[in-house]
């Protein structure tokens, strides 16, 4: 594990400018090569600088900024799964605390047509990562907080990836409604929270904020994730591959079967 760890340093890499086009699910799909190659590597006997995080010359100091490892501290006794925020939607996950805001103002009742103005508080640090203004692509509109605002205040599926085209961006409904949305930061709120306030025509006003790190409900949290996966698996695939995870605790071959299910295997 030291060993390909240390190897994994070595090929770190991945740009935020890809924000927005084909190179971000490319930085993932590298990283995943990387971590596959590495661990092959580090299997066959590859040996790397067991200092390789902190070293002078390491990831930390020349990645990092810091020679300290802070994902690292606590590791086998702090466990993180049971915190984990899951993506309802099919966009990036700095406007998923927004869209579960409008989600509630939905909810509650919110007539587009009587929209005046609409806006968005935020933690700053996502302005340089999903704040594009005026999106051009779908996968520009998966990093835009105006144009997802606007597509979820006129009841459009956001967990569904085909929604985010370039035709979305066209759509001259969406376009009015995204040019009354102001997004505003907020260095005080969470990096998980957002706020969002919507003014009517009729001088009321409309508001919600959500922090994803409050758990869900688990029973809303698998039927979310359970619509969302069907949107990209189709019913029939999504629902082996749900059986699969859920028997992942239910004895031998566990993990068999989900290797299966991911293959679409029966």
């Amino acid at each position: 594990m030291e060993a390909a760890l240390g190897l994994a340093t070595t090929r770190a890499a991945g740009l935020k400018s890809q924000m927005g086009f084909m190179g971000k699910p490319l930085n993932a799909g590298f990283a995943a090569e990387v971590g596959v190659t590495v661990a092959l590597l580090a299997r066959h006997g590859a040996a790397s600088n067991p200092a390789a995080f902190e070293d002078a010359q390491g990831f930390g100091p020349t990645h990092a900024g810091s020679g300290r490892m802070e994902a690292f501290e606590g590791l086998g006794r702090d466990w993180v799964f049971p915190s984990i925020s899951y993506k309802f939607h099919a966009c990036c996950h700095g406007l998923h605390a927004m869209l579960e805001s409008i989600r509630q103002i939905k909810d509650a009742g919110c007539d587009p047509a009587a929209i005046e103005q609409i806006t968005v508080t935020t933690n700053p640090r996502w302005f340089a990562v999903c704040n594009k203004s005026e999106p051009q692509t779908g996968l520009e509109a998966k990093f835009s907080y105006r144009l997802t605002a606007a597509m979820a205040l006129l009841g459009i599926n956001t967990a569904d990836l085909a929604v985010y085209s370039d035709a979305t961006c066209r759509r001259e409904d969406l376009i009015a409604l995204r040019d009354r949305v102001s997004v505003v930061g907020d260095p005080t709120l969470a990096d998980t929270a957002s706020r969002v306030v919507v003014d009517m025509l009729d001088g009321s006003t409309r508001s919600a904020d959500h922090d994803l790190a409050v758990p869900n409900d688990p029973e809303e949290t698998a039927l979310r994730l359970k619509a969302k996966s069907a949107t990209l698996l189709g019913d029939g695939r999504m629902g082996a591959l749900w059986q699969a995870v859920s028997e992942l605790n239910g004895g031998p071959g566990g993990v068999t079967r989900l290797a299966g299910a991911l293959a679409g295997a029966d």
